[in-house]
């Protein structure tokens, strides 16, 4: 039986997964604050973090943009 931690990863992985080889890798302001919103809630589960002491980012290869 795989423990929560292991479940968590693997769902990243593939939304993740899925996110990337999906033609093209555009993504809408919303849709980026939303995923580093839901970034930012997964790793508060496992570390006890101040969200203004980080920051969180996305960089699309394919476009070469940084996010």
């Amino acid at each position: 039986m795989r423990s929560r931690r292991e479940l968590s990863n693997s769902i990243a992985k593939e939304r993740l997964k899925l996110m990337i080889e999906t033609e093209p890798v555009e993504c809408t302001p919303d849709t980026m604050a939303r995923m580093k919103g839901e970034i930012s809630e997964i790793v508060s589960r496992y570390f006890e973090i101040n969200p203004e002491k980080y920051e969180i980012k996305v960089i699309l290869k394919q476009n070469k943009k940084r996010v």
